[in-house]
């Protein structure tokens, strides 16, 4: 995973963790991260120029703590995390 930079022609190395930081593990380690929703969102706007993809919506990744984008919209976003809330009480 690396996280964009403002300018997404190259891919910039992520630092290495410090000594006592703990790195968790991103369920979509395939997918850009950015440092945060606008970031993501500036992300998006440069690309739909030159791709004329759909609107893509920021999301926080609870794995790596950084933001990626997704076709969901908040709305069907917040209603999967309540979907599986309600699986996770389920015994």
């Amino acid at each position: 995973m690396w996280l964009a930079p403002e300018n997404p022609a190259t891919p910039p190395e992520l630092p290495a963790p410090t000594e006592g930081e703990t790195v968790t593990d991103c369920p979509t380690p395939d997918k850009r991260a950015f440092r945060s929703a606008a970031a993501a969102r500036r992300f998006w706007r440069r690309s739909y120029i030159r791709t004329g993809k759909h609107r893509l919506h920021p999301y926080r990744c609870p794995g790596c703590d950084h933001w990626h984008l997704t076709h969901q919209t908040p709305a069907e976003q917040r209603a999967i995390a309540a979907r599986i809330a309600r699986k996770a009480r389920t015994p």
